[in-house]
């Protein structure tokens, strides 16, 4: 019988000295991979901030944006035919047309605001005054 309960208590330590180096081997595995993992953690945030950098001077970012820089505009129109060049001229003349007059329609506005700084409103006044008579 005390062989068996030998044998017995033998399987048991056996079990613990498993664990104790079980545990040992992974605190000692997790200690060595600490530094990696803080390593590769940092690649990772530097390489994030690459790509953003990346992105941020990219033409992607000025196709979501709505905002061409000049450099960015130059470089497609260097790309273009000569008939595709024709054709954007005439666009940018008629964008440039669109914007004078909104420009002239808004100093317009401006001066013709009903205010002393002009007559618009006495000559206003006078031709509904005839128009009645």
């Amino acid at each position: 019988m005390d062989e068996l309960k030998k044998i017995l208590m033998a399987g048991i330590g056996a079990v613990q000295t498993g664990l104790e180096k079980g545990q040992e081997l992974v605190d000692e595995l997790a200690q060595k991979g600490e530094p990696i993992f803080n390593q590769a953690k940092q690649s990772v945030r530097d390489a994030a901030g690459k790509v953003k950098t990346s992105y941020e001077d990219s033409v992607v970012s000025e196709l979501i944006s709505g905002k061409f820089k000049k450099e960015t505009i130059a470089g497609f129109a260097r790309q273009l035919s000569k008939e595709d060049l024709f054709w954007l001229k005439g666009a940018v003349d008629g964008l440039i047309a669109s914007a004078e007059e909104e420009e002239k329609a808004a100093q317009d506005e401006e001066e013709c605001g009903c205010c002393d700084c002009c007559d618009c409103c006495d000559e206003e006044e006078q031709d509904d005054g005839e128009s009645q008579e």
